[in-house]
C-alpha cells in the first residue's frame, strides 16, 4: 500500500485512478485517510466482505501458513513496518488481497488474485498492466 502511494502520481500522469478495499470497518481506517500517514487515494471499508464475495476474493488457512507469506512479513518487519495484530484479529486473519485493472466500461482488463495474505501485486507490475 505504501509502495503504491509513493508512486501514485505515475498512476496518474495514465489516467489512473487507485482505490483500495479493506475488509475493515471504517473506524480501523481512520489513520489511512488523515494524518500522516494519510493515502492519496480513496479508501472503501468493506467490514462485510461484500465486494470481497461478488470478486471472489477469500482466504484461510492456506494463506495464512503459506512461507512465502511470512518471508515478505519478515522484510516488512525489517523495514520497520509493524503489524496491527489487533486489527488482524478483528477483521479476519488470512485473507488474500486481489488486485484489479478495470476499464473505464467497468470491464475487468486484468486480474491479481494474491497466493498468501501478504500477496499483493508489485507496483512495477501494475505499471506494466497500464504500459502494455
Amino acid at each position: 500500500m505504501r509502495q503504491f502511494a509513493a508512486r501514485y502520481e505515475e498512476f496518474q500522469a495514465r489516467g489512473v485512478e487507485l482505490i483500495r478495499v479493506f475488509h475493515s470497518p471504517v473506524t480501523a481506517l481512520t489513520d489511512f485517510v488523515s494524518g500522516p500517514q494519510a493515502l492519496p487515494f480513496p479508501l472503501l471499508a468493506d467490514p462485510q466482505r461484500m465486494a470481497y464475495s461478488a470478486w471472489g476474493v477469500g482466504g484461510g488457512l492456506t494463506a495464512l501458513l503459506h512461507p512465502g507469506a511470512w518471508r515478505r512479513a519478515r522484510a516488512a518487519a525489517q523495514a520497520g513496518h509493524r503489524p496491527r495484530w489487533r486489527d488482524a484479529l478483528r477483521d479476519g486473519i488470512g485473507i488474500r488481497p486481489a488486485d484489479f485493472l478495470i476499464n473505464p466500461t467497468g470491464h475487468l482488463e486484468q486480474v491479481h488474485y494474491g497466493a498468501d495474505f501478504t500477496d499483493s501485486i508489485p507496483v512495477d507490475r501494475a505499471l506494466t498492466w497500464l504500459d502494455g
